[in-house]
């Protein structure tokens, strides 16, 4: 029985950061989605995608990448509570989904994830190809439309605006029902 738990744990993750691979935490993302109504708030789904890593492969070679996908990972670790679902996806992809969250405290979490990235500054391959993130959310409601290949569609769109515009910054997708939720919290708040 522990072995084959054992065995169960390792196809689940990913063998050089430990955490989930692609199929378990778009498994889990489905599972988790497919029972939103019984959230308590709202959801975020962040794609991260590691900005110049291709830069420090070419220049220290791979061992010194994997330090560096493997300290993300940590950073990663470090900036969600142990419900939350936290992946890497593949190459230097990443992802994130935190149940129980606001449209505002969203976009923080993206801005505490690029503060903690700034760990990685001494890895970059040069100063002008510096490390950093990328990152792109989505945030929807409980009771919003779609499901969760929209919801990762969303998550990429942002992502990609973030690379359009430069790097290094964080996008987040809010539905329409959560920005109107928004702004109903603000005029009961006036």
């Amino acid at each position: 029985l522990a072995r084959q738990e054992e065995l169960e744990a390792l196809s689940s993750s990913d063998p050089l950061t430990g955490l989930l691979n692609r199929r378990s935490f778009l498994n889990e993302l489905e599972r988790r989605f497919s029972r939103r109504g019984g959230w308590r708030g709202g959801a975020a789904l962040f794609f991260i995608d590691l900005d110049n890593f291709k830069a420090v492969n070419d220049r220290h070679g791979h061992q010194r990448g994997d330090v560096v996908l493997a300290t993300v990972a940590r950073i990663l670790r470090d900036q969600i509570r142990s419900r939350d679902l936290a992946a890497r996806l593949g190459g230097d992809e990443f992802a994130l989904f935190i149940e129980d969250i606001t449209p505002a405290a969203a976009r923080q979490k993206g801005q505490d994830l690029l503060k903690a990235a700034r760990e990685l500054a001494p890895f970059s391959a040069a100063p002008d190809h510096p490390l950093g993130l990328s990152i792109g959310a989505a945030f929807c409601w409980p009771d919003d439309d779609g499901d969760a290949a929209a919801l990762i569609e969303r998550a990429d769109q942002a992502m990609y605006a973030v690379k359009h515009r430069g790097k290094g910054g964080v996008e987040v997708d809010v539905s329409e029902t959560a920005e109107v939720s928004k702004t109903a919290e603000k005029e009961t708040a006036s």
